[in-house]
């Protein structure tokens, strides 16, 4: 039994190791899917093409990844369907047209264009994705709708949608996708431009429609005309055979009859000699006066009814005749009536079909009149419209601009003159206090002092002091031993440096230096120095420069940018121009909260812990103050470049670190400026800082108030 524990526990720790393994396996064992693409990303790898990546691309099967040192991304290689609309997308001709498109679009599986996507999207969100792709397509549409006509993209939309493949396919491969489809399903337009190019074919079509159908009804009852006509005309035809052969049995049957009777009448004729005879041979002994006058009156009888029969026969026949040649008559005259009824018939549909394809004509030319008219209503109209334009806001706003420009020049030209004459004045006078010497500087200075200090006073001029309030620290010792009313005390000497260096920010010399220099004139700095100012234990005068600035001395002086001068020598530069103001106010103090006036700062303000505060979660002054150093000082370095011809890497970084000092009583900064320029020595970056230091408004702004350090790192 106590050797069986052993192998149990043996096997027990194989098994958990077993599993151990197999969880492993399975967190570190990534399987991709066919629809996906597995982007590790940690360890750098060399492509086909011999350029140096950060990742590794999977696509199907799958992978083992390394815990902690990569990172496991998904791209989706679906269908992303698009819906494309573009309105007030002008053509070619200037046409506006509103299109509406569906497209459907993937991530490239293939490279190099799933390297691309996998730089632009990888991990960006399938939205963000959708919008710039339908961004880029519609832009796309809207340069291939310059190119084409209106007719163009409403006729032949295989060939707009093969142009726009075309023009979008490099934009696609660069960004990496793959457009599979592209189908047009609208185009309309506001103007009612294609709705009239319809109007009009189809007005050409129902012009063609309408002629062809008149035709061919002229055709058919023309058709139908002649057919009526041959019948008509077979008809009296027949009956015209009809009725000759009616007359020829007419004739027939009067001969016949007239034969008959003439048969009847020699019958009895005939019969009645036989009779005679008979009667003679019976009465022989008659007299031969009586039979001879009976023959004679049978011979008359006979000839009368033969001349009877034969004038009956031809009376028949004639008036057969004369009723055949009235038939006959009668019958041509049908005949022709008939002609002249179908001619009439063909003259009538004849002269129909050319009124009916007159009106048509007329419709159609009224109609194209009608779409004529309206295009150059139209043409008229736009024509209008811009003119209306032109003189109700081009022609105004030209006339305000010439009439604001004018008055500006007018404006312009004494303050212009004023300045030529002040600074002609101003360089005669510097002319001559250079002349003069140092001499003629200090008569410069004692000249304009008085002006200065009356200034000055001027501020606080019938201010009456009723009561001086000392505030201590907050412990109330101050107060109790009167170290607060010592403290004041002690704080003037320092007030009146700082007066006298508010002097020196608004006229750039140096009293003190003058003054202590009288008899002794100072040496010039070594050239690529710059001034340095001592340090007091004042603050800054609230409110100075502008104070100082609004002296005006016995010889007038132009407003000027303080700039780096030995404390000798009077300096000026061009004339102060405020090119931007920044607003923002400030509510609670360090502790409270902070907002520009357009909104775009919108800070909480936190009391740090090295200052006695809770070190909240909001910003303080001396960051606020560090982040705008930091980044005025990066603009000046980028224009001294630029000016000196040198080429900045886009890595290239400056550091402020802004500190908070205190000297006894008083606060102050201190400042260190670290730059970090990959390419450049040490010396070549140091100089680049000292000159972008000269011109950095930041920089001259702190100048002899703030001890700020140039470091390279």
């Amino acid at each position: 039994m106590n050797d069986f524990i052993p192998f149990v526990i043996v096997a027990g720790i194989i098994v958990v190791g077993i599993v151990l393994v197999i969880m492993l396996i399975q967190n570190l064992l990534i399987v991709v899917p066919p629809n996906k693409v597995l982007v590790i990303s940690g360890r750098s790898r060399q492509t086909a093409e011999g350029d140096t990546v950060g990742y590794r691309v999977i696509r199907g099967g799958r992978a083992f990844r390394i815990p902690v040192l990569e990172k496991v991304s998904w791209m989706d290689l679906t269908t992303i369907p698009l819906d494309l609309s573009v309105e007030n997308a002008y053509s070619r001709g200037g046409i506006p047209l509103k299109i509406h498109a569906v497209a459907n679009v993937k991530i490239n599986g293939s490279d190099p264009q799933l390297g691309n996507a996998i730089e632009r999207f990888l991990d960006v969100p399938r939205a963000s994705l959708t919008n710039i792709v339908r961004d880029t397509l519609e832009g796309n549409l809207r340069g291939v709708i310059a190119t084409l006509t209106p007719e163009e993209i409403n006729q032949d939309r295989l060939r707009f949608a093969e142009s726009l493949i075309e023009e979008a396919e490099h934009d696609m491969n660069n960004l990496g996708i793959k457009l599979d489809t592209l189908k047009i399903q609208n185009v309309s337009d506001i103007a009612g431009y294609l709705e009239s190019i319809g109007r009009r074919q189809t007005a050409e079509v129902l012009k063609e429609a309408r002629v062809a159908e008149a035709e061919r009804n002229a055709e058919a009852t023309q058709s139908e005309a002649q057919a009526v006509q041959r019948a008509q005309v077979t008809q009296a035809i027949a009956q015209q055979a009809i009725l000759e052969e009616q007359n020829k049995l007419e004739v027939r049957k009067t001969e016949l009859s007239a034969i008959q009777l003439s048969r009847q009448n020699e019958a009895t004729v005939e019969s009645e000699l036989a009779k005679v005879r008979a009667t003679q041979n019976f009465e022989q002994e008659q007299a031969a006066l009586e039979a001879a006058l009976r023959q004679k009156r049978a011979e008359a009888q006979r000839q009368a009814r033969v001349i009877e029969a034969q004038q009956n026969a031809e009376a028949a026949e004639a008036e057969a005749q004369a009723k055949q040649r009235a038939v006959i008559a009668q019958t041509a005259a049908q005949q022709a009536i008939l002609e002249r009824e179908n001619e009439l018939r063909v003259r009538r549909a004849e002269l129909e079909a050319v009124a009916a394809s007159r009106e048509n004509e007329a419709k159609v030319g009224a109609e194209r009149a009608r779409v004529v008219a309206e295009q150059q209503l139209e043409q008229e109209r736009v024509i209008l419209n811009a003119k209306r334009l032109e003189a109700d806001v081009v022609a105004p706003a030209r006339a305000r601009r010439e009439a604001e420009l004018l008055e500006a020049q007018a404006a312009a030209a004494p303050i212009i003159e004023e300045g030529r004459a002040k600074a002609e004045a101003v360089k005669l006078m510097v002319e001559a206090f250079r002349n003069a010497g140092p001499e003629g500087e200090r008569a410069y200075v004692l000249n304009m002092l008085p002006a200065i200090i009356e200034q000055i006073s001027g501020s606080v001029k019938g201010m009456q002091i009723d009561k001086v309030t000392v505030i201590d620290s907050g412990d109330g010792r101050a107060v109790k031993d009167g170290r607060a009313v010592k403290s004041a005390m002690q704080t003037m000497p320092g007030n009146i440096i700082g007066l006298v260096e508010q002097v020196e920010n608004a006229t750039g010399v140096n009293l003190l230096s003058l003054l202590h220099n009288r008899f002794a004139p100072a040496e010039p700095p070594a050239r690529g120095t710059r001034c340095q100012r001592r340090t007091t234990e004042a603050q800054p005068f609230s409110g100075g420069h502008p104070l100082i600035r609004d002296v005006r001395p016995a010889v007038p002086l132009p407003t000027s940018r303080r700039t780096p001068c030995d404390g000798r020598v009077l300096c000026h530069a061009e004339p102060v121009s405020n090119l931007y103001t920044a607003t923002a106010t400030a509510t609670g103090g360090r502790a409270g909260h902070t907002k520009s006036d357009d909104g775009r700062l919108d800070l909480n303000l936190s009391v740090p812990k090295g200052m006695g505060g809770d070190d909240g979660p909001g910003t303080n002054p001396e960051q606020l103050f560090a982040a705008g150093y930091a980044a005025c000082f990066q603009g000046a370095l980028g224009n001294v470049a630029r000016r000196d011809k040198i080429t900045l890497s886009g890595d290239q970084t400056i550091t402020a670190m802004v500190g908070l000092t205190r000297d006894g009583g008083a606060f102050g900064l201190d400042v260190e400026l670290q730059g970090h320029f990959p390419g450049l020595d040490e010396e070549q970056a140091l100089n680049l800082m000292r000159a972008a230091h000269e011109v950095c408004p930041y920089s001259n702004a702190t100048r002899g108030n703030v001890d700020v350090r140039l470091s390279v790192k």
